[in-house]
């Protein structure tokens, strides 16, 4: 019985001792997954790795320092103040400076408010600078899209139709014309900016490639006339590179947007950026922008000459 009880013991401690060195070897098997390439772990997910499923909780939400659990601003409220701080800024450009001010000309008021134009142009600063840190922030999101979904192509397709919808209200409530083919929505820009930085990651290795990848999307950008030009497609890019060094994202992006006073205030909001999705309806935000644009531009059409002339 001696001998039985001392294997017995000796059995316990060794049977401990692997169970340790084991758990060990697990946690640090899943550090080093966790260091991977997403669609390396994706892979190993299909594959039916227990230890890659074991970590799919932890690494669901974001990748890198982006992950600030449990506190922080969701994805869908910084998607909701880009909307409503974009939408104030086009009611400067559509409804005042194309309409109110006729600033391009063509507008039905035609200039009956000319002599209180410098009170409507401090009135459209306020309002324009209130809409600057909605560009970044929705670049910002674009690249978050880019690194979580599941189908980029099903992306890239979604933001080039509503490229296309968009079009004509854009057209029609910033220049009073259907067609205009020197300025183009910035669906154009975001889908530009997509492309690039999908093709540098398929080449990430190649720096030559991911720089001509870049140029190309950037001189595309400015032939096209899009919403911001190659700034945005960079800004997008830049977003994107450092998508793993918080801080040095937000100072550099901050440091990019000075041009424009109050767009780096939005880098104040991602750096509080949680890292999870949050609740959002998802086609909302695709119709919004077509759909607010149209209404301003049938409020500068027709209800405002009904109102003053």
């Amino acid at each position: 019985m001696k001998t039985d009880s001392g294997m017995i013991i000796s059995a316990q401690r060794l049977d401990s001792g692997i169970v340790r060195n084991m758990q060990r070897l697990d946690f640090g098997i899943v550090r080093n997954i966790q260091k991977m390439d997403p669609d390396v772990v994706k892979n190993m997910q299909k594959s039916g790795s227990g230890v890659v499923r074991k970590i799919q909780p932890t690494n669901s939400n974001a990748t890198g320092s982006m992950q600030k659990p449990g506190f922080g601003i969701s994805g869908s409220l910084l998607k909701w103040f880009a909307v409503i701080t974009m939408a104030i800024d086009h009611m400067g450009a559509g409804l005042l400076e194309s309409y109110v001010m006729n600033a391009w000309g063509g507008s039905p008021l035609g200039s009956i408010f000319l002599e209180r134009w410098d009170e409507i142009l401090s009135v459209d600063k306020i309002i324009r600078s209130i809409g600057r840190p909605a560009f970044p922030i929705f670049c910002f999101l674009l690249v978050q899209g880019f690194v979580h979904t599941h189908d980029v192509k099903k992306y890239a397709v979604r933001l080039g139709i509503f490229a296309l919808v968009s079009e004509i209200p854009f057209d029609l409530a910033l220049r009073i014309t259907p067609f205009y083919w020197k300025h183009q929505n910035v669906f154009f820009t975001l889908l530009t900016g997509l492309l690039v930085i999908w093709f540098m990651k398929s080449f990430r290795n190649r720096l030559w490639a991911r720089m001509a990848g870049l140029i190309a999307g950037a001189v595309l950008a400015e032939l096209l006339h899009m919403d911001y030009g190659a700034f945005g497609v960079a800004l997008i890019v830049l977003l994107y590179l450092l998508q793993d060094k918080k801080l040095l994202q937000c100072i550099l992006g901050a440091v990019c947007c000075a041009w424009e006073t109050t767009a780096p205030l939005a880098f104040i909001l991602i750096w509080f950026y949680n890292g999870k999705r949050g609740r959002k309806p998802k086609w909302f935000f695709y119709w919004f922008y077509p759909v607010h644009l149209l209404v301003y531009a049938l409020i500068g059409m027709y209800v405002l000459p009904a109102v003053f002339l």
